[in-house]
């Protein structure tokens, strides 16, 4: 074992026992995940097909109910659309208004990324299995929504403000969700009772 190494692996040893029971489950169930994902959902879109354009449908709906404007529809189709940096052929929802475009809800966008990562941080927790079910349900419930109301706020907004859309999409609602997952994982670990030695 060279210097960099031995100096890293003593580095680890000074965290604490229970710190460092947390991060081996959290990156051994992120590996899975990752591993899991890349090899066998992404290109059938097991989970993000459906996922998608529930986002879109409800965001559509919520935009014709109470934005004060009508005629948005979600279309499930392959579209051009650029991401990370690169133009790519990809499926989409796409939420037309009166036949334009408003708006691109790509499989990166549905919020699926964000509930695995939330639902992963509180199942390392060493609580009961209806503890964890039970903030793991809601906590996605919740996710779920606040996503579907940032797709609805940014349509509203391409429509009524359009100045203000990319600031809005790269930074303001971004900062948003993180903040009400960080939110709950604090609400989490202040409402549960953890034996520290356990973790």
């Amino acid at each position: 074992m060279g210097i960099m190494p031995k100096k890293i692996f003593s580095s680890y040893l000074l965290i604490p026992r229970s710190v460092r029971n947390f991060l081996s489950k959290a990156c051994i169930l992120f590996i899975a995940w990752k591993l899991m994902y890349l090899l066998f959902l992404i290109n059938n879109r097991i989970l993000d097909a459906p996922l998608t354009s529930h986002v879109g449908s409800t965001a559509v709906y919520i935009l014709n109910n109470f934005s004060g404007l009508h005629n948005f529809k979600s279309i499930n189709i392959s579209d051009t659309i650029f991401m990370e940096g690169q133009i790519q052929i990809a499926a989409v929802t796409k939420i037309v208004h009166n036949n334009k475009k408003v708006l691109h809800i790509a499989d990166g966008c549905n919020g699926l990324e964000l509930m695995v990562i939330y639902a992963g941080f509180i199942f390392c927790f060493p609580v009961s299995i209806l503890k964890k079910a039970w903030y793991i349900f809601f906590g996605l419930i919740i996710i779920d929504a606040i996503n579907i109301s940032r797709c609805s706020f940014l349509g509203f907004i391409k429509e009524y403000y359009h100045p203000y859309f990319n600031f809005s999409h790269h930074f303001i609602f971004k900062a948003i969700v993180y903040s009400v997952i960080v939110a709950l994982w604090v609400r989490f670990t202040r409402k549960t009772e953890i034996n520290a030695a356990t973790l």
